[in-house]
């Protein structure tokens, strides 16, 4: 059985379930999904949707442009964040005990009540603050936020995505910026050592004992020169004696070369009595 199999039997058990309660006027499903395309020059545009339905009306709908720097994930957290408001607001007028609302990603769902640091946790702290007030305004409230497998002719799933294609198309001024916390750690890392760079080639206008080994440049990680390179365990050992009177050229980083022809008089009769004892 492949993965569009499993996807089609969860379709029809997902339309199986909504049957249930849907004629139940004590109950309302919201829908919401997100879209992402890119153009040729690559530039990214993210929407989000969403829709409701109170039995077979539909009781709301909306969709919101995200800009060009919205993460995909923190687009689909806006997306079931403006569903559980738009939820929660109509059940204020209306005698609702039972909020559904079904999102194509699963990650999403789980996301949804982390509010660890990250990008969408101002937006998932928002989301959990409202389903909340709703639990905590009745003992029979109850609310879910579950899966729906996506583009799977469920009807009210495939409203929602078109609401947030839509939203692609909308011009929208100051867009937000969210970047997920491995790419905000991967920024930092890249001004940190830029900075570190500029600093460094500073100092190397100063004349100094070891400018042949600071010609390395700074990096976060050992240069692939030191992880790669094969070297004769007593040249280190060596060159911790005295490393303000030697010179760099001494510390040799090949096997063909003796840190005894340069290496200074007391280093070379301690390597003397290394190699002999």
């Amino acid at each position: 059985m492949n993965l569009e199999d499993d996807k089609e039997k969860a379709a029809m058990a997902h339309i199986k379930y909504v049957c249930t309660f849907q004629s139940d006027p004590s109950h309302i499903l919201s829908y919401s999904d997100r879209s992402l395309c890119r153009d040729e020059a690559g530039q990214q545009s993210t929407g989000a949707g969403w829709i409701g339905y109170h039995g077979p009306h539909e009781i709301f709908q909306g969709s919101k442009p995200l800009g060009p720097h919205m993460e995909i994930y923190d687009a689909e957290a806006a997306a079931i964040n403006a569903a559980v408001k738009a939820a929660t607001d109509y059940t204020t007028e209306n005698n609702i005990t039972h909020i559904h609302v079904f999102t194509d990603n699963q990650a999403a769902v789980q996301m949804t009540f982390d509010v660890v640091l990250g990008s969408s946790q101002h937006t998932n702290l928002h989301t959990c603050s409202l389903i909340l007030s709703f639990l905590k305004s009745s003992n029979q409230h109850h609310i879910e936020i579950t899966w729906a497998p996506g583009h799977k002719n469920i009807v009210s799933n495939e409203r929602a995505d078109a609401l947030a294609k839509a939203a692609i198309e909308i011009a929208v001024d100051n867009p937000p910026i969210s970047f997920s916390h491995e790419k905000s750690q991967s920024h930092r890392h890249q001004h940190l050592v830029i900075a570190w760079t500029e600093e460094w080639h500073k100092q190397l206008q100063h004349t100094s004992a070891f400018l042949q080994v600071n010609r390395f440049t700074p990096a976060l990680k050992p240069h692939e020169h030191f992880t790669h390179t094969v070297t004769h365990p007593a040249t280190f050992m060596a060159a911790s004696f005295n490393a303000t009177q030697v010179m760099p050229l001494w510390v040799s980083t090949t096997t063909n070369m003796s840190p005894l022809k340069t290496a200074p008089a007391h280093v070379a009769n301690y390597f003397n009595c290394m190699t002999t004892s």
